[in-house]
Order: structure tokens, then sequence, then C-alpha cells
């Protein structure tokens, strides 16, 4: 596209030789009556956000701990059922070293 094209938008003047002018905008004032309103609002946006914040973090924080209390609820349970199998193995240990006469005597007379 050349320099010297340029675009015209339907329902617009066409563009002026001077170029583009840069058409200075006011600034959007509050309502006069209420001047405070704006600085609250975004005190009550800032205060909003926060408590949002930490809500997601307790809830996060809650599911995460209800989580590790069911994972240390199941180990606890294959403890319990890994401790009464070595206590039958050792039974059973010491059945076959009394069968067979080797071992540690027990010392406890019967």
């Amino acid at each position: 596209m050349a320099a010297s094209e340029t675009f015209i938008v339907q329902g617009e003047d066409p563009p002026t030789a001077a170029g583009p002018v840069a058409v200075a905008s006011e600034p959007v004032a509050a309502s006069p009556r209420w001047p405070q309103l704006i600085p609250i609002a975004q005190l009550v946006a800032v205060v909003l956000g926060v408590l949002a914040i930490i809500w997601k973090q307790q809830q996060t924080t809650d599911s995460v701990r209800s989580e590790l209390r069911t994972e240390i609820a199941g180990v606890r349970a294959e403890m319990g059922e890994l401790r009464a199998e070595v206590s039958e193995n050792g039974q059973r240990l010491a059945r076959i070293e009394g069968f067979l006469g080797i071992g540690i005597p027990d010392s406890s007379p019967e």
C-alpha cells in the first residue's frame, strides 16, 4: 500500500491534508454529588478481592487437609495389617525353630 493511499470510513469526514488531528478529551469526572464514591468503590473492590483470595486459600487448605486425613487413615490401616502379618510370621518362625530345636529357647517355664 502506498503512503498516499487513505481509507475513508463511511459516515466520517474525509481526512484533511493536515493529517489526523488529536482530539483532546476531557477526563471523565465523578459526579459532583458524590466525589468520594470512586475511592470508596476502589477500596470495596480491593477488600472483596482480598477476601476472595483468603476464602479460596482456605478452601484449598481444607481440601488438602481432608485428602491427607484420608491417606493417613489408609496408611494406618495398612500398618495394622502388616503388624498382624508380622506377628503371625513370628509365631510360625518360633514354631518352626521349636520343632527343629534351633533358636533361642523360651525363658518362661511351662
